[in-house]
């Protein structure tokens, strides 16, 4: 048998000689993840379907290791494989998504996120300070909301079932205008952008721990070009 589902492809592992294993967050499901067979292959069918960040209905079986068995695709985002910083901050909301997700739990408030922020990702052109609204937006889904601290001196993430709650992270009154300016939808300059995503990347960490790698490598680009 097998079942449909709508689904983001958030990255793909090499397995053997032709076949990819794909990390998709899908609408119904949540998290999972699904062998690709022969996609590796310069004519396979369905080498599409295992692009990073396509967006489509997946068809896969209803097993223990589940096989992709089709998709309709519904948007490739190829501007985000054309442009390497935005690659990488695609992919650093995708790793986010694959950190706070829960196994076969379905979570349609972080799709729907997801989904608006490569949109946003793809073409605007403050790429950093929509992947800060992202952060802020899926941690608020999680159940973490961002408060300023009183001193202006911390942000506050409340409570929530899963992960090791904290009760405040230092953080200068710089960067906390700068998260509050990026999340009402203000462009801003690379380094403020960069400054409030490592501070962003230290949340998650002390929320999940895991380093986000993929955040990392945004960052290092970004000074590269400053």
């Amino acid at each position: 048998m097998t079942t449909r589902l709508t689904a983001i492809n958030l990255r793909a592992a090499e397995e053997g000689e032709a076949d990819k294993v794909l990390t998709l967050f899908s609408l119904e499901k949540g998290l999972l993840r699904v062998r690709a067979r022969g996609v590796k292959k310069a004519n396979a069918r369905l080498r599409f379907a295992a692009l990073p960040f396509c967006f489509g209905v997946y068809t896969v079986t209803e097993a223990r290791n589940p096989l992709l068995c089709g998709c309709e695709p519904e948007e490739f985002f190829s501007e985000l494989r054309e442009d390497l910083p935005r690659y990488h901050a695609a992919a650093a909301a995708a790793e986010l998504c694959v950190l706070l997700l829960r196994r076969d739990q379905p979570d349609p408030a972080l799709f729907a996120l997801l989904l608006r922020a490569l949109k946003e990702l793809a073409f605007e052109p403050a790429p950093l300070s929509a992947l800060i609204r992202f952060f802020l937006g899926a941690l608020e889904a999680e159940g973490y909301s961002f408060e300023d601290g009183e001193a202006g001196e911390k942000l506050r993430f409340s409570e929530s079932g899963g992960f090791n709650a904290f009760q405040g992270l230092p953080v200068s009154p710089g960067v906390i205008r700068a998260l509050s300016a990026a999340r009402a939808g203000e462009p801003l300059p690379p380094g403020e952008a960069a400054d409030s995503l490592r501070f962003l990347g230290n949340v998650v960490y002390l929320l999940t721990g895991e380093a986000m790698t993929s955040l990392k490598g945004l960052l290092a680009l970004t000074e590269e070009e400053n």
